[in-house]
Parts: structure tokens; sequence; C-alpha cells
């Protein structure tokens, strides 16, 4: 463990400091973050002296939680520019993802007029043969593009079903079920 920890008068300087039994601000580790590690002595498995966990930084004899500090600085301890106003775009949407569609109903027989506007075609299998009506929706999670589809409905033949009725009235492999609406198909 490491004892080269700043001493308490040292440490009196630095404001908004937890001052807690096992609270300690230790030189910065590497050469790339120039700011103080503070950290908290906690017990750890079997340990009898624990093992230190950072629960913040000193940026110029001011504390900071761990949190507030990683909205402020990045990984170097870099000032991270934050925009004049988050809320505002720097650019203009010209049309509203909801309103956008992802692929072209052109040549789609059997579609309904209701559909709602931000309906896609979404076409799978082998040779893509498979059409399906889907709402796509998008979101961002760390950074990365996420997906989630709701199906409205399958065309087969020409034929829109509701994804009720073709699980209703064919199998999984778009054979037709016997029995399905009085009779075979």
């Amino acid at each position: 463990m490491n004892t080269r920890y700043l001493s308490d008068e040292q440490c009196a300087a630095i404001r908004n400091l937890p001052r807690e039994r096992g609270v300690h601000v230790y030189p910065p580790q590497g050469k790339t973050c120039p700011h103080l590690d503070v950290m908290k002595l906690s017990p750890y498995r079997g340990n009898p002296v624990g093992k230190n966990v950072l629960i913040g930084k000193a940026v110029n004899g001011v504390y900071l939680p761990l949190e507030e500090y990683r909205k402020l600085y990045d990984r170097a301890g870099k000032k991270r520019g934050l925009p004049e106003n988050p809320q505002k775009r720097k650019y203009e949407r010209r049309k509203p993802v909801s309103l956008k569609r992802r692929a072209c109903f052109d040549g789609i027989e059997g579609l309904p007029s209701d559909l709602p506007p931000e309906a896609t075609v979404v076409r799978t299998g082998a040779n893509k043969a498979t059409v399906y009506v889907a709402v796509i929706h998008t979101s961002r999670d760390a950074g990365k593009r996420k997906y989630s589809y709701d199906y409205l409905g399958r065309i087969k033949d020409g034929r829109f079903y509701t994804m009720e009725d073709y699980r209703r009235l064919f199998d999984r492999f778009g054979r037709p079920r016997k029995g399905a609406d009085g009779g075979e198909r």
C-alpha cells in the first residue's frame, strides 16, 4: 500500500475535503493527470489493512467528487469543452427522425393505406424475400447507435397480414396451417 500521502497540514488547504477517517490525498500517480487523488481506505476481503478506493480529485485546492470531476475534466486532466447552449444543436434537422423512411415502399404490393408515416420495409432472409413492415426506433447508448423494431405486419403474396394474423394462418416456414379459417388454404 502506498503510504506517501500528503500531511494533515497540506490537506487543510484543500477546500471541501471530506474529514473522515481513512481519507488521504495522494500526489498524482502518473504523468498524464496533474490533479491530486483523494482516496478512502475501505475494508476488503480478509485484508486487515483494506484497500484504497478513489472517491475524487483535488483541483487547484478544491475537492471534487468523482462524478463531478468526470463531467468537468477528461482522463488526462484537461478541461472538457462544454457547449455554450447544450440544448441547441449546431445543425438543423431537415426532417424529424420519426418521419424518415428507411426504405422505399415502391414496388411492394398489398400495403394498407393507413400505415403510420414512420413505417419502414424490412427485408430479411437469404434472398431478401421475406418482407416485414416495421417502425424502427433509434437511440444512443454509450455513444453507440441502438435500434429497436416494432413489427406491424408482414407481406406475403401481395397481401398485408398483421403479425397476429400471420402467426394464426401460417407456420414459421410460411406454409399455410391446416384448419386455419375453417379449412386448408
